[in-house]
């Protein structure tokens, strides 16, 4: 078999011929370990005939690029050390994992993510002329990855896989949607909408703007707030509609109005247009907020959708580390965004999986991987931040940055042990806000003017 370069990572595999088909299964899967990792399966003299024809029924075993086999009886009685096929996993010659070969695809995801390097191959892609603003946001949710430019009020969408394939096509969507009908959704009156237009155009609210974005299955929710006066006394007030408006494939595919007055009247509280919204399980999740300063000031609501109408249904607790419950201006100014159903804040690492309720605070654990006092010391206050999370089985990968220099901290969920920390490489011309994951060993990020995407792998 060939043998590529693959860094520093090794993996020897004692194989011991009394093993059971099922014990030695996982032959037939070493291509799914990371490129970086070299694979040497070690094998007895005396079963070499044996071994050659007992790995010709592992389909692909063959092909493989990462894997060479070595028949040393010295090396076989070196790594034979549990009297069943025996795997060594090492850095540099240093052993970091020792178990069975049985006990593969538990330990696969780990040493994955410990060879993980970025930057070591770059590529770009061009965004086809398309302009954006500095105020943008890459997302990415069930295979997509968007872009949501605030000033520019557009959504660019892409498939991940094409992406990475060079093959990307990008869709552009805005609020295209007549004003007429989000008015009428909504029971207002377009004659006096009508009147005060010159008033609005002057001000740049006469048309409806994306406030926030997120995707589920082939379908993208846009949050959405259209602007219309309202009158008290003798003040024109403008006030705040909201909508969502759904797209499939690019095209309009229903609209909704949100009946905020029904939850502000009841509860108090009003939707916050500044922190990530979702859907899950067919409801639609927001966090809304009160005037006051308060612990329980920012909270989830919950909403189910009708024909035509998103209607408020209850509040629920929103999780909050102590970090900012036990600090008043940290907790005012508390920002989150979400990814890949994990909802994470932006200067804490404490990150919640909506798929099965499970939470993670990672703050004592970054702090002992750096060696910085990062959220108990007014050096590090205002630059630290959380750029990206992705959860991969049991292993979670945190992008984070402190001022300019950026990080992965990867973190086993199961052991609640930090795996290992590793430098992004970065240059002068990345935007850096562009910065995320597609999957766990592959990064994107834009160029300052963002009209080329790099993808570093």
């Amino acid at each position: 078999m060939s043998r590529t370069r693959a860094g520093d990572y090794a993996l020897f595999i004692a194989f011991q011929s009394s093993d059971c088909i099922n014990c030695s299964a996982p032959l037939g899967q070493l291509g799914t370990l990371d490129r970086h990792i070299a694979v040497t399966l070690v094998v007895e003299s005396k079963n070499k005939a044996f071994f050659k024809e007992y790995t010709d029924g592992f389909e692909g075993f063959n092909k493989l690029t990462n894997t060479s086999v070595c028949y040393s009886d010295s090396l076989f009685r070196k790594y034979n050390t549990l009297n069943v096929s025996s795997c060594h996993f090492l850095k540099e010659g240093r052993e970091l994992l020792c178990f069975p070969l049985n006990r593969f695809f538990e330990q696969r995801a780990e040493m994955n993510a410990l060879a993980i390097t970025y930057g070591d191959s770059i590529s770009s892609v061009p965004l086809d002329s398309i302009t954006l603003s500095e105020r943008i946001n890459v997302q990415r949710e069930d295979g997509h990855i968007f872009i949501y430019d605030y000033l520019l009020n557009k959504a660019v969408v892409t498939n991940a896989k094409d992406l990475l394939a060079n093959s990307a096509g990008f869709q552009v969507l805005k609020p295209n949607i007549s004003k007429i009908q989000l008015m009428n959704m909504a029971g207002l009156d377009t004659g006096v909408y009508r009147q005060l237009l010159p008033l609005f155009k002057s001000l740049h609210k006469d048309k409806p703007h994306f406030e926030g974005l997120f995707y589920e299955g082939d379908t993208l929710h846009a949050f959405t707030v259209f602007n219309y006066p309202l009158f008290r006394g003798g003040d024109t007030i403008i006030s705040n509609f909201y909508y969502m408006l759904n797209y499939v494939n690019g095209k309009p595919h229903g609209a909704y109005y949100i009946h905020k007055d029904s939850m502000e009247t009841t509860t108090g509280y009003f939707l916050d247009n500044t922190m990530p919204f979702f859907t899950h399980k067919g409801n639609y999740y927001f966090t809304v907020f009160r005037d006051k300063a308060a612990k329980d000031n920012k909270i989830i609501s919950s909403w189910d959708r009708s024909k035509r109408d998103l209607v408020y249904k209850k509040l629920e607790p929103l999780v909050v580390p102590a970090f900012f419950s036990q600090r008043q201006e940290r907790y005012e100014s508390m920002t989150a965004l979400i990814k890949d159903q994990l909802y994470f804040y932006t200067s804490y690492p404490y990150i919640i999986d909506l798929n099965d309720s499970s939470v993670f605070d990672l703050g004592m654990a970054l702090e002992r991987s750096s060696g910085k006092k990062l959220f108990h010391s007014k050096k590090f206050k205002d630059r630290f931040y959380v750029g990206d999370v992705l959860r991969e089985g049991n292993i979670l990968f945190v992008l984070y940055f402190i001022d300019k220099n950026a990080s992965v901290l990867e973190f086993n969920t199961a052991t609640r042990q930090v795996i290992s920390e590793k430098h992004v490489p970065l240059k002068d011309e990345y935007f850096l806000p562009s910065l995320g994951f597609v999957s766990e060993n592959i990064l994107i990020v834009m160029n300052q003017e963002r009209n080329k995407i790099f993808i570093l792998k």
